[in-house]
């Protein structure tokens, strides 16, 4: 062993908290905007409302092209390298996580925002879809064995998992 599945465990720690940060920070600003008074007439909420869609479908968009792009751009680095591929799909997979953890809390800030300035509720299901894609993306080393076969086409060996 070369010492890449304590690198990769200690990788995928870090990314654990950091995605959980991001749900945190979220549920805070959920939490801190329901209590806030206002003391202001409330925004008209239809305008808001095609905005969050807007911004959800764009980040879905978003989403789908960015990993097009970047596990194809792994899979050309892995078919070019020589060496092992664990650092390719670690850097994937790490890079990706993060923009996608952020790209679902933006949209659940901006719901969360939208609920205060509006004093609509209904709002509030932005920040709930965003935690639900935080959990579905929130690295596991089972996740990351996937990627590694997304990548090099091939089951992420017993002696690769991250611990």
């Amino acid at each position: 062993m070369n010492g890449q599945p304590e690198v990769s465990g200690k990788k995928l720690t870090a990314l654990r908290i950091v995605v959980g940060a991001l749900a945190i920070g979220m549920i805070s600003l959920v939490v801190i905007m329901q209590v806030l008074p206002t003391d202001t007439e409330p925004i008209e909420p239809k305008i808001m409302a095609i905005a969050i869609a807007g911004i959800a479908v764009m980040e879905l968009g978003a989403y789908f092209a960015l990993r097009m792009a970047m596990y194809s751009a792994a899979r050309k680095r892995h078919e070019d390298s020589n060496g092992k591929p664990i650092a390719i799909v670690t850097q994937l997979y790490v890079s990706f996580t993060i923009l996608s953890a952020a790209m679902a809390e933006g949209v659940g800030l901006f719901g969360a925002v939208a609920s205060y300035v509006c004093a609509e509720r209904l709002f509030l299901i932005a920040p709930g879809a965003a935690l639900v894609s935080l959990v579905l993306i929130f690295p596991t080393a089972g996740r990351f064995a996937q990627c590694y076969e997304s990548v090099t086409g091939n089951p992420l060996p017993t002696t690769e998992w991250p611990t």
